[in-house]
């Protein structure tokens, strides 16, 4: 199993439950009528969200791991917006899922059971017209009507956990957040955030290999194409939208080719200088390259921070070796590298901050 070996049939239920808007509304309508009278406390939500390719998986999963939280898994698609109805259909039909290497070709393996980036389905189906837009993402605001439908799909999600017992906290991963951090925070006071980060020429080598790599996918497989929009993963490929927020943003972007490393180094800027904007005490960021070389010490004071007890000794991180890149363009490293260090003085604090 990957996350696109479909049957036909299987193709149509995503292209249905997925595809169309209405459908989406409906199955959200008919999980809250279900839990309408079965309040469900969420406690303290995580959220994990980094450009793709900063050690958002890794840290999602060891999260997930510890057995504290309940998260989207493949085995709730396509209907992510009725987790609990869609338990009552789906049943245990797979006990022991296969693992298979994702669609990434990052070594990471998945099954039905495996953790995953499915919230955005959430946000698409409520708030699409607000930040979607022909060649980019932008910020949008929230309304209030919008923000309790999402306090009520983590009631719904947490619900729907195997085997709770309660006490189980909601777990999110989505570089999407990004778009909406500030009114998230401001609304989930309790919540905690999570930034990885990584050294932004490493980390647009690995964008910009994974923008040729889905993309030669995409264009042998269109069902690739849709799946990867339908979940609002814009991150590479021939779907690809960057986030954008302001008309120069996108200016300066349309100087580089997307298939060369200084496209991506500007991405990288973009997402990060913003990053640095969030101050707020509930948002934590995480150096990538710091995962291989302390990556236990880490998570154990994350976990301490998180109030988590856990039973369960960390593995140990495989950081990729740098590559060896050339024709970038000095300048814009100089300048997306004063933003990293900044983060790094930022991810020490973030991490001892009781």
């Amino acid at each position: 199993m990957s996350e696109f070996d479909y049957s036909l049939l299987s193709k149509m239920l995503h292209s249905i439950a997925l595809g169309n808007r209405s459908v989406l509304e409906f199955s959200f309508d008919m999980e809250t009528a279900l839990q309408k009278n079965k309040p469900v406390a969420i406690g303290s939500p995580v959220f994990v969200s980094g450009l793709a390719r900063s050690g958002t998986t890794i840290i999602m999963r060891t999260l997930y791991e510890t057995g504290a939280f309940r998260c989207i898994t493949y085995r709730d698609m396509p209907f992510v917006l009725m987790p609990g109805i869609w338990k009552k259909f789906r049943g245990k039909t797979i006990t022991k899922p296969e693992e298979k290497e994702r669609a990434h070709a990052d070594g990471i393996m998945v099954n039905f059971d495996s953790p995953e980036a499915f919230e955005e389905i959430f946000w698409r189906c409520f708030c699409a017209d607000d930040y979607i837009k022909t060649s980019s993402v932008i910020p949008h605001k929230l309304s209030n009507e919008v923000i309790q439908k999402f306090q009520l799909f983590m009631q719904h999600t947490v619900a729907s956990a195997e085997n709770s017992t309660g006490g189980i906290r909601y777990l999110s991963k989505n570089n999407n957040n990004i778009l909406r951090f500030p009114q998230l925070m401001q609304q989930l006071p309790q919540a905690v955030f999570i930034i990885p980060f990584r050294h932004p020429l490493q980390h647009a080598y690995s964008l910009m290999k994974q923008h040729k790599h889905f993309s030669g996918m995409q264009k042998n497989n269109p069902f690739v194409l849709k799946y990867m929009n339908w979940l609002g993963h814009f991150e590479f490929g021939l779907g690809h939208k960057p986030f954008i927020w302001k008309q120069e943003d996108e200016a300066i972007l349309q100087q580089f080719s997307i298939n060369e490393i200084n496209y991506w180094l500007q991405c990288w800027k973009n997402y990060y200088e913003k990053i640095l904007a969030f101050n707020e005490a509930n948002c934590i960021c995480i150096c990538y390259e710091d995962l291989g070389t302390k990556g236990a010490d880490i998570f154990s004071n994350l976990l301490k921070r998180l109030q988590i007890q856990n039973t369960r000794a960390i593995p140990p991180f495989k950081v990729p070796a740098f590559q060896q890149i050339e024709n970038f363009d000095h300048s814009l490293l100089k300048a997306c590298m004063f933003v990293y260090e900044a983060l790094r003085v930022k991810s020490n604090a973030d991490i001892e901050r009781k």
